[in-house]
């Protein structure tokens, strides 16, 4: 075998080498987010189950403007207006 040839088995081993460095560490990068993936999931649902109660908010408003209006012409009528 001549020095080329050396030098050529050198540069493929170094190449190979770096390639699975670059996997392995592809692969750990995943799972880390695959874990802070499942994390953020759970945030997300207890966020969900926390804020449930706002989505009753507009009903309970539209509700309400409804009793005060309904107050406000009760008040007219009491107090002898033109309701």
């Amino acid at each position: 075998m001549t020095a080329g040839w050396i030098i050529g088995y050198g540069i493929g081993a170094l190449v190979v080498v770096i390639v699975a460095v670059l996997v392995i560490t592809l692969i750990i990068q995943a799972r880390k987010v695959g874990d802070q993936f499942i994390d953020i999931r759970n945030a997300l649902d207890a966020a969900q189950h926390n804020t449930e109660g706002l989505w009753a908010v507009s009903g309970a408003n539209r509700s309400l403007e409804g009793v005060v209006a309904s107050a406000i012409t009760l008040r007219k009528v009491v107090e002898g207006g033109d309701g």
